[in-house]
Parts: structure tokens; C-alpha cells; sequence
């Protein structure tokens, strides 16, 4: 899979404005295909574009640190054409180039009864018996009738993105909407020692995360209940919230961004995932509206985890859901969770 059991990296850090061009261009020098990420997915398996600077201030004024994670080395010839190419169009490219150990990066399985290592994160059903990674934080989870083994991308992003997440900032009051299997309240809990509120609007998915919870003694620390979005009253008595982690899917994100910033804490991080890569853009603009600035975002074959971050200070009255539920015809969505 990977060249000498590592992984290839190419970095870069860019003007904002120039992200989205750098992306295009550099996925063709890596992955040989001038189409999308996901048509280049057999040689890029990721790309993670991370904000410098603070992220309460304007995005177009930042610098961003754009990633390629690529399964080999890279064509240093074809990276240069692709720096020439950008510094034409007045955008100036020095990429770094280097070895990513592969038990620090390493892609999911689509295949639920294998573990995964996702940063910190060690994934794996409880029959397992195998050599576990000294200092991982271990999650177990079976596959069952609730979405969320952390094999998916979305759920997979959202680990990485918790993991990034865990280097810079303390949480203490977090809340996963969807939770699915709970393997990223657990997450939550296990990286941060805090209580975590979870909810999931199906009824089967809420049990089934509760014995999850108990499989890894967190019963006591993790409370789930049965909830449409923001809609339950614990969830109000508890804002607010400095994290909330909602994998569900882009029309419900789309349909909860003023609840969502309502229930934000000044400062406050949602991580948003379950959408496709071509959605993005209309899943970030009720967010953008509301004041939240885009932080990070992580793309692994086609799908897309993003992470966006409230201003510190006071935040202005957030903006009221839409009038009626929001549709994305011609998406070919799976509600991962």
C-alpha cells in the first residue's frame, strides 16, 4: 500500500484566495488526473487545509497550510511544472516534501472488522486480539443497526479532526449531534476527560450507543438521548457548548446552522461532517452567516469533514433556520453517522 510502510506528504502554505487553484493544481501533479479529488483517490489519499491564524478574523486575510497525503513519493519534476505553472499566475508554491509514519495517518478500511488507527485513535471491534498501538486511546466498537464504526470517511475525518483538535485547546462542554454508535462522544470523552451530551433522533441508534458506552467503561460519563437536532431539553439547559460534533448529513446541517450557533459558546468549534465534497459550499454558508469562520477541512475521497470556529467575543443574535426543510437534489448521500 505504502512505500516502505510510510506514507508521502506535500505541504504547502498559501494566501487563502489561492487554496481552492493550489488544490486543483497540485492534485493533477500528484495524482496524474486533471478531474476532482476523488478521481485521483488510488495515489491522494487525503488533503487537509488548516487556517495559521486566528480563525475569528476575516478568512481571506489568513494563511493556510495546504496537505497532500499520498500513498508515493511524490513526481518531483511534475511538482515542479505544477510551481511554475501557479507562479504565472502570480501565486508563489514552495512545497515540502517528506515521510509520514504510517501508524500516524493511516487511511480507514472499509472493512468493519479490521481496526483502524486514525491519529490518535485506535478503532476496533471487541473480538479483536491482536497488538495494540502503545498510548493509543482505544475506542471499541462493534458494527450494529447504528451508523459510526469509524471506517467511513466521515466519521474517520471527524477523529482526525478531534485528534488535530486535542494539540491546541482544552474542551469541557461538549455535545455530538447524531452520535450514531457514540464512537465520537467517546472520542470526545476519552481525549478530554469531560461528560459528553449525545443525541440521536432514531431510538435504536441511542441504545445501541449506550452499550457501546458501557463496553468502554464511559456509561457513566456519556448520557444520550432521543432528540431532532437541538430540540430536547437537556440540550437547551445545557448550552453553552465550547464543542459540537454533528456527523449526520448536508441537508440536516444545512437545516441546523442558526441552532447550532445558538448553542455555541463564544469561541466555540463545530466540526461538521457526513457531506459530500461538492457540498460544501452551500453547507458553509448558513454557518458563515451566523459569524463562524472556517477553520480546517479535510477531504478523503470525496467526502469532506470541516471544521469552523465562533469569534471570542460577544457574538451577534445568530440567524433563524429556513422556513422550510433544505434539499440537495441529485446528492447521493448515506447517512453515515
Amino acid at each position: 500500500m505504502t512505500d516502505g510502510g510510510n506514507l508521502w506528504s506535500v505541504s504547502a502554505t498559501i494566501a487563502r484566495h489561492a487554496v481552492t487553484r493550489v488544490e486543483e493544481t497540485l492534485t493533477q501533479a500528484l495524482g496524474g488526473k486533471s478531474g476532482p479529488f476523488e478521481e485521483a483517490g488510488d495515489t491522494i489519499l487525503a488533503v487537509t487545509t488548516n487556517a495559521l491564524s486566528d480563525s475569528a478574523k476575516v478568512e481571506s486575510h489568513q494563511l493556510w497550510r495546504v496537505e497532500f497525503l499520498c500513498r508515493t513519493e511524490p513526481d518531483i519534476e511534475a511538482l515542479a511544472r505544477a510551481s511554475r505553472e501557479l507562479d504565472a499566475d502570480g501565486i508563489s508554491l514552495k512545497p515540502r516534501i517528506e515521510r509520514v509514519p504510517d501508524q500516524d495517518w493511516v487511511v480507514a478500511s472499509q472493512q468493519s472488522n479490521k481496526p483502524i488507527r486514525a491519529g490518535r485513535y485506535f478503532v476496533h471491534a471487541s473480538h479483536f486480539d491482536g497488538v495494540r498501538p502503545p498510548g493509543a486511546v482505544r475506542l471499541v466498537v462493534d458494527a450494529g443497526p447504528a451508523f459510526g464504526t469509524g471506517t467511513h470517511e466521515s466519521t474517520y475525518g471527524c477523529l482526525i479532526a478531534l485528534n488535530d483538535l486535542a494539540k491546541r485547546t482544552q474542551i469541557t462542554s461538549p455535545l455530538d449531534l447524531g452520535t450514531g454508535t457514540g464512537i465520537l462522544s467517546m472520542a470526545v470523552s476519552k481525549t478530554w476527560h469531560c461528560r459528553v451530551l449525545a443525541v440521536d433522533i432514531d431510538p435504536q441508534a441511542v441504545a445501541f450507543a449506550r452499550v457501546t458506552a458501557a463496553q468502554n467503561n464511559l456509561h457513566r460519563q456519556l448520557e444520550f438521548v432521543v432528540s431532532e437536532g437541538c430540540r430536547h431539553h437537556r440540550v437547551i439547559r445545557d448550552k453553552p457548548y465550547d464543542l459540537i460534533v454533528a456527523n449526520i448529513l448536508a441537508g440536516p446541517l444545512i437545516w441546523m446552522a442558526g441552532d447550532i450557533g445558538r448553542h455555541l459558546a463564544p469561541g466555540g468549534r463545530v466540526i461538521l461532517s457526513g457531506l459530500l465534497q461538492h457540498q460544501e459550499r452551500r453547507v458553509l454558508a448558513p454557518y458563515r452567516l451566523n459569524r463562524m469562520v472556517l477553520e480546517k477541512r479535510i477531504r478523503i475521497r470525496g467526502w469532506s469533514t470541516m471544521m469552523l470556529r465562533t469569534p471570542s467575543r460577544t457574538r451577534h443574535k445568530t440567524l433563524s433556520r429556513p422556513t422550510a426543510p433544505v434539499t440537495l437534489p441529485g446528492s447521493s448521500e448515506v447517512p453515515f453517522m
